[in-house]
């Protein structure tokens, strides 16, 4: 069996999963069918550890946020910009990955942002700076690639 329609046998069975009652079997099968589509990648060099912009345009695109909406809340010239008024070295993250991260904090963390009255691009140029500067995940562009493609990728 080819490498791509065993992934894509792997997506379809996950799927199905979202079906089916949920049981400790269930969820221990799932973690197991995502983990060894994480090896996959990585065993086949499907560039894991990079980011690139298509990537971050791909993954924005498809978000489903919080407040209702779908893809970017913010431009990429946006994310950039509040990246640099809080201090945060877009070297180190790069531009895309900034774009990304931002994104998808404001996508998945809005609703408690707004509780909070924390709603602000500056709170979510904080969130992806402390998403992307973790000091034990080996740099910015790796963390961001491995979220993409072992959590947020659709294929």
């Amino acid at each position: 069996m080819e490498k791509c329609e065993y992934k894509r046998k792997l997506h379809e069975r996950l799927h199905k999963l979202i079906d089916e009652p949920m049981s400790l079997g269930h969820i221990e099968e799932a973690g197991i069918i995502a983990g060894l589509l994480c090896s996959l990648d990585a065993l086949h060099g499907e560039h894991a550890e990079t980011f690139t912009e298509a990537d971050a345009r791909a993954w924005v695109s498809a978000m489903e946020n919080e407040d209702g909406t779908t893809g970017e809340h913010w431009t990429m010239a946006q994310t950039s910009a509040a990246a640099q008024s809080i201090g945060a070295d877009l070297g180190a993250a790069g531009t895309a990955s900034w774009y990304a991260a931002m994104n998808m904090a404001y996508s998945d963390y809005y609703g408690v942002a707004r509780e909070y009255g924390l709603d602000r691009p500056d709170f979510y140029a904080k969130l992806a700076q402390a998403f992307l500067m973790d000091k034990d995940a080996g740099g910015a562009e790796r963390k961001i690639a491995k979220y993409y493609r072992c959590i947020a990728q659709r294929e």
